[in-house]
C-alpha cells in the first residue's frame, strides 16, 4: 500500500534515476527546504515543473507494480501507457494501465482485449522537508498541514478523471474504469463521485493509502461508494475480483418512455435472463 516509506522511495528514485537536485524539489523557507509550503508560510524561490512530471512517472511505476500481482492472481494482465486509438487513448492521452484479458505484444492493444481502464491520480501526499547539513529527508506533515493539493484534492484533477471516463465512453468502452488515488477527495465532490458511480461512468475513485491522517480517521467511503480507500492488497483483491468477474455491459441513452417501454417487451420475449439483456442492448444501439 502507498505509505511515507513510498515517498521515502520516490525521493531515491528521482535523485538517482533522474540524477534531480534538491533545489528543483524543495521551496526555501528560511534556512529551511520543504517539498510543498507548510500552511501560513511564505516561501522563496520556486521550484521546478519538472518535478510533477517525475511525480506522474514514479506513482503510474508504482501503481503497475502494485496491481500487476492482484490482477495475475484472476488470469488477467497489466499494460502500462496503453495506445487504443479507437477511444482516443494515445500520445500523452495514452491509458495509464489497463487490464486486459490476453498478453499483449507492445502497448497498442486491441480494444476487445481490454476489460479495465485506471487513471492514476497520485501525488506526493505528506510534506518532506530536505536538510542540506546532512542530506536527510523527514516527514514534515500530513496533507492537511500544507499549502498543496496533492492528487484529488484539487477539483481540476477530479474533473479531468470524470472527463476522460465519459470520453472512452462515449466511444464504445463497456468494461471496469476507475481512478487509483492516495488522499480522500474533497467533500464538496463526493455527490458527484457518488452520481458517476451509480449510473455506471465508471467504477469509481479508489485511494491505496490507508492512512493519510497517520492514525486519525479518515474517509473510507461514501454513501454509495463511489469513493473507497483500500487498506490492504486483500481489500483490493477482494474489489477487482468482483468487478472483473461480472459480466456488466455500460449502456445509456435518452429516449421517449413509450420507446423505451416498447424495446423493453421485444426483450421480454427472450426466454433466459442473459438473451433478454442482449436483445435489449441490441434494439437499444439501432436506436440511438
Amino acid at each position: 500500500m502507498w505509505t511515507k516509506e513510498a515517498e521515502r522511495e520516490f525521493f531515491s528514485w528521482v535523485f538517482n534515476e533522474h540524477k534531480a537536485k534538491p533545489e528543483q524539489l524543495f521551496y526555501r523557507v528560511g534556512d529551511r527546504r520543504f517539498f510543498y509550503l507548510p500552511k501560513r508560510v511564505k516561501g522563496e524561490g520556486q521550484v521546478m515543473q519538472a518535478r510533477n512530471p517525475w511525480v506522474g512517472e514514479f506513482t503510474e511505476k508504482w501503481a503497475e507494480k502494485f496491481l500487476r500481482p492482484i490482477v495475475e492472481k484472476l488470469g488477467l494482465y497489466v499494460v502500462r501507457g496503453a495506445i487504443i486509438r479507437e477511444w482516443g487513448l494515445f500520445g500523452q492521452r495514452a491509458a495509464d494501465l489497463i487490464i486486459c484479458r490476453t498478453p499483449q505484444k507492445s502497448q497498442r492493444v486491441d480494444p476487445k482485449a481490454v476489460i479495465a481502464i485506471i487513471e492514476v491520480k497520485m501525488s506526493i501526499a505528506w510534506n518532506w522537508e530536505w536538510k542540506p547539513a546532512s542530506g536527510e529527508i523527514v516527514c514534515a506533515g500530513n496533507f492537511q498541514t500544507h499549502q498543496g493539493r496533492p492528487s484529488v484534492q484539487r477539483s481540476d484533477t477530479v474533473l479531468k478523471a470524470l472527463g476522460k471516463a465519459i470520453e472512452v465512453r462515449g466511444k464504445g468502452f463497456g468494461g471496469a474504469f476507475f481512478v487509483l488515488c492516495n488522499t480522500p477527495i474533497p467533500d464538496d465532490y463526493q455527490t458527484q463521485i457518488d452520481g458517476c458511480k451509480r449510473i455506471g461512468i465508471m467504477q469509481g475513485f479508489i485511494s491505496v493509502n490507508p492512512q493519510p491522517l497517520e492514525g486519525k480517521d479518515s474517509l473510507k467511503r461514501t454513501k454509495f461508494e463511489g469513493f473507497v480507500r483500500w487498506d490492504s492488497p486483500d481489500e483490493a483483491y477482494t474489489t477487482l475480483s468482483s468487478w472483473l468477474a461480472q459480466r456488466s455491459q455500460f449502456f445509456s441513452g435518452y429516449l421517449p418512455l413509450e420507446q423505451l417501454g416498447k424495446l423493453l417487451e421485444t426483450a421480454s420475449r427472450e426466454s433466459a435472463p442473459l438473451d433478454k439483456a442482449r436483445c435489449f442492448l441490441e434494439a437499444l444501439r439501432e436506436v440511438l
